[in-house]
C-alpha cells in the first residue's frame, strides 16, 4: 500500500493576503503531480467524470504571478475518480520548475466538459460552483493555500487526494454540484492503517468509517453536519477491512457509523488509533466487545 505524509493542505477559499519576500533555493527540480480519490461512500456510484484545464502554482511572496504547471487539450485530464481508490492515482504530469518554496495552487477544471456522476446506471450533471459562495473566482476554479518545496535537482512528488463523498452535493432541485474538496499530500513514507471490522451487528445495512484528529469528533455536532470534518472516510471492503491511506503520523479518532438501510444512523463507536511514518497500522474493531 502506498504511502504518503500529509502537508496539512485544506482546502481554503483565498482571500488575497500579504506575505513577506524571503530567499529560497536555486535552480531546478521535477514536480510530478498525480490523483487519487477518498472513497465514495455509496455503492450504486460507477461513475465519478471531472476534466482538469489547468494546474498553476505560485512561489511563497509571491500573490499575483502563477506559473503553468500543466494545460490539458483534449483527451487529456479526464479521469474517472472511482477508479482512483483505495491507493491506486492517475497522472496529471510532471514538469521541470524552478526550486524554492511555493504557496498557492490554483486547479481550474474545464466548463465546457460534461462533467458527472452515474447513479444506478443514470448519468447525473455535475454543475460546477465558484470557489466560494461570493463568486470570488471563476466558476470551476478552485484555490488551494498550503505550502510545499522544490529543490534543486530532486523530484517533488505530490498527490491531490480528492474527496468525492465531500465534493458532490445534491442539490434541492435534485439536481447535483460538484464543488470540489481537495487535500494535497507530498509523496513519502508516512502511515496508514488498515482495520479489521468483526462481528458487525446485524441490523446494520452498511457501516462507514470517519478518521478524525485526535479530540477533534463531536457526536452532536458531527452526526448532524454528515461528518464533514472528517479527515477521510472509508467503506468496508469485502473482508470487512476499513482502509485509511495518505495519513501524517500522529493520534486519530476512529469513528465507526453502522446504518440502517435508509441511511439513518443506528449507532455511533470510537476507538483511538495511531499512525505511524513508515508503517500500515493492523488494528481491528469488535462490535460484540
Amino acid at each position: 500500500m502506498k504511502k504518503f505524509i500529509l502537508i496539512l493542505f485544506a482546502l481554503t477559499i483565498l482571500f488575497w493576503g500579504c506575505s513577506t519576500n524571503s530567499t529560497g533555493p536555486t535552480g531546478t527540480g521535477d514536480l510530478t503531480m498525480l490523483l487519487t480519490d477518498a472513497p465514495l461512500d455509496s455503492s450504486n456510484v460507477s461513475d465519478v467524470m471531472v476534466k482538469f484545464k489547468e494546474i498553476r502554482i505560485n512561489k511563497s511572496g509571491d500573490n499575483t504571478s502563477f506559473t503553468t504547471f500543466k494545460e490539458y487539450g483534449e483527451p487529456e485530464g479526464i479521469f474517472n475518480l472511482m477508479n482512483l481508490q483505495d491507493g491506486l492515482t492517475g497522472e496529471l504530469g510532471t514538469k521541470e520548475m524552478d526550486a524554492g518554496v511555493y504557496s498557492h495552487m490554483r486547479i481550474i477544471f474545464d466548463e465546457n466538459y460534461n462533467h458527472h456522476i452515474t447513479i444506478d446506471g443514470t448519468q447525473y450533471p455535475l454543475d460546477l460552483t465558484y470557489s466560494d459562495d461570493g463568486g470570488n473566482f471563476p466558476t470551476g476554479h478552485l484555490e488551494l493555500a498550503g505550502s510545499f518545496r522544490i529543490d534543486d535537482g530532486i523530484e517533488t512528488r505530490l498527490v491531490l487526494d480528492f474527496d468525492a463523498r465531500k465534493s458532490i452535493v445534491k442539490k434541492a432541485t435534485g439536481d447535483y454540484k460538484l464543488h470540489p474538496a481537495i487535500r494535497l499530500i507530498s509523496e513519502d513514507t508516512t502511515g496508514a492503517s488498515d482495520v479489521q471490522l468483526n462481528n458487525i451487528p446485524s441490523d446494520a445495512d452498511h457501516v462507514i468509517g470517519y478518521l478524525y484528529e485526535e479530540d477533534a469528533f463531536d457526536q452532536s455536532t458531527e452526526t448532524g453536519n454528515d461528518f464533514e470534518n472528517s479527515i477521510v472516510s472509508d467503506d468496508p471492503n469485502q473482508s470487512d477491512v476499513l482502509e485509511f491511506d495518505y495519513i501524517e503520523e500522529g493520534t486519530y479518532t476512529l469513528v465507526i457509523v453502522t446504518y440502517d438501510s435508509e441511511n439513518n444512523i443506528i449507532e455511533v463507536y470510537t476507538k483511538t488509533i495511531e499512525i505511524i511514518n513508515g508503517e500500515t497500522a493492523q488494528k481491528s474493531y469488535d462490535f460484540s466487545s
